[in-house]
């Protein structure tokens, strides 16, 4: 018998490399899921989901078990406004790919 590694969005690669995960509150009016890419707000004090191409300082919510309290469309919990949420800028994270992965050696969040 073998085991399959099993990833979730949201879990760190742990791979001995560099990270750099920040705990920043929430904003705005939507929720964010483990393994979201969210945008860090201009003052850098908040994180909130992406909305447009032109914000320039991403990071990735990081798996967590604590500090959620909102639900997703799924509904599973998710943080929303004024919940701290964990954000990797620097690391490696599984994420959900928001399209199917058609060329296995291209980047599918930098």
């Amino acid at each position: 018998m073998s085991l399959t590694p099993q990833a979730i969005p949201g879990m760190r690669a742990r791979l001995h490399m560099p990270e750099e995960i920040l705990s920043l509150p929430v904003a705005g009016t939507g929720v964010v899921s483990d393994g979201e890419v969210v945008v860090q707000s201009a003052d850098g004090k908040t994180v909130s989901a992406v909305t447009e191409a032109t914000n320039t300082k991403f990071g990735v919510v990081v798996f967590q078990h604590v500090g959620k309290s909102g639900k997703n469309a799924l509904g599973k919990e998710a943080y929303q406004a004024k919940d701290c949420a964990p954000v990797m800028q620097i690391g490696s994270i599984w994420v959900k790919p928001s399209a199917p992965v058609i060329d296995i050696n291209a980047k599918v969040y930098v």
